[in-house]
């Protein structure tokens, strides 16, 4: 199973020097099919003011399938790569020992070259080990799917997925991934609606609605 997670905000304060806080962040998760969750996200973000935003950043990982949601639902936003997405590909790709040529691009990246990226990489076709020669081949094919979006990271603020990363952690991880842990769906998913209200500040407002029913059938 994969659970979808998708965030949404467009206000942030600066609490200390290094951290941030999104003081209107709404969240959404499930585990469903990609245009089941795309429909749902998009509600989210238009009860946020997404169709009146004057700009509107989509940050994710570059997979097709988000892409096609992007354009579906959000065909006027700006697509960002995630910059954590693109090390963590070259991380795999390249392995530890190569620390230097990921710094190199990852400086690439930033600044929104992607072609530079596969122009450092290519020379390695020629080099690495044989059984690590996929993983690099893949990584340049991902970097050149996603150029239009990596060309945008420098041109928007806070361009990177840490907020939805928190939140896969909060909703997800911390829940459902622990030791000898097992879910089905039909199990997981109310779980997880039930900690999205306690992230979106709408467990209160849930509980005195239960409350009430529960009341109507007592008498």
């Amino acid at each position: 199973m994969e659970c979808r997670v998708g965030a949404s905000f467009s206000k942030r304060v600066n609490i200390s020097k290094n951290r941030i806080k999104l003081v209107d962040k709404k969240s959404y998760a499930s585990i469903e099919d990609i245009d089941s969750f795309g429909q749902k996200f998009f509600l989210d973000c238009v009860a946020q003011g997404v169709l009146s935003a004057r700009k509107v950043i989509f940050v994710a990982d570059g997979e097709r399938a988000i892409r096609r949601l992007k354009n579906d639902y959000f065909p006027s936003s700006i697509g960002v790569l995630d910059p954590w997405h693109i090390e963590r590909s070259l991380k795999v790709a390249l392995g530890e020992k190569k620390y230097d040529l990921v710094k190199l691009c990852m400086d690439a990246a930033l600044s929104g070259d992607g072609k530079k990226i596969i122009k450092l990489l290519l020379p390695e076709l020629s080099e690495i080990e044989s059984d690590k020669k996929e993983k690099l081949v893949s990584a340049i094919k991902y970097i050149h799917y996603n150029l239009d979006w990596i060309a945008n990271i420098p041109k928007v603020e806070c361009a990177g997925s840490g907020p939805i990363e928190k939140t896969v952690d909060i909703t997800v991880a911390r829940r459902f991934k622990k030791r000898g842990m097992s879910w089905y769906k039909g199990g997981a998913n109310p779980l997880i609606k039930l900690r999205l209200l306690k992230l979106n500040g709408e467990w209160d407002e849930y509980w005195q609605e239960r409350k009430k029913e529960f009341a109507r059938y007592a008498a």
